[in-house]
């Protein structure tokens, strides 16, 4: 979205230092460059009532992911709903590699 986008944006402007996002919990699909994030961080929301992430979101990140290859960290309870996305960065490799 605009906002989401005029997040980054100002994110990229900051100089110095390492960049990193958390999308936890991840509540809806999202769709920004990553440019200039060396790390991910995403996970699902816990707890009673919490809100269960669509698979496709998740994928979406990674596959955003792919142009400028920052390291992800898939969280425990994402993991425990997906247990077949790539969690680890030489897991993510091979799935950069295959796609």
């Amino acid at each position: 979205t605009e906002r989401q986008q005029a997040v980054m944006d100002a994110l990229k402007a900051v100089k110095g230092g390492h960049k990193w996002l958390s999308f936890e919990p991840m509540l809806g699909p999202l769709a920004v460059s990553m440019e200039s994030i060396e790390f991910l961080a995403i996970g699902a929301q816990s707890g009673k009532g919490a809100i269960r992430p669509n698979i496709q979101w998740i994928t979406d990140v990674m596959e955003d992911a792919k142009k400028s290859n920052p390291k992800i960290w898939l969280k425990n309870n994402a993991l425990m709903m997906f247990p077949d996305l790539p969690h680890i960065q030489e897991s993510w490799r091979a799935y950069k590699d295959s796609s």
